[in-house]
């Protein structure tokens, strides 16, 4: 039987957000040192829990959201491998 699990999340990264009244507010990405170890950590913990991994980036690579999309990509290029 095969069988497709969905899971919805947030970007594993760290960063901080003052929320404020506007749509979209700015927010900055800490911890910059501990990315690839954090990113590592938490697909290893999914393909333990449900098996490969397929990620679907939908962060906007424009705007305020562009660093975090550009972050979120160089961070996979390091647990990329055949099971995510």
């Amino acid at each position: 039987m095969n069988y497709i699990i969905k899971i919805r999340g947030s970007i594993p990264l760290f960063w901080d957000q003052i929320v404020d009244l506007t749509y979209k507010p700015k927010f900055e990405i800490t911890r910059i040192a501990e990315v690839a170890q954090v990113v590592e950590r938490h697909f290893t913990d999914l393909r333990k829990k449900y098996g490969n991994v397929l990620v679907v980036n939908l962060v906007n690579k424009h705007g305020g959201e562009g660093l975090l999309c550009e972050k979120f990509g160089s961070a996979m290029q390091h647990v990329a491998s055949d099971n995510v």
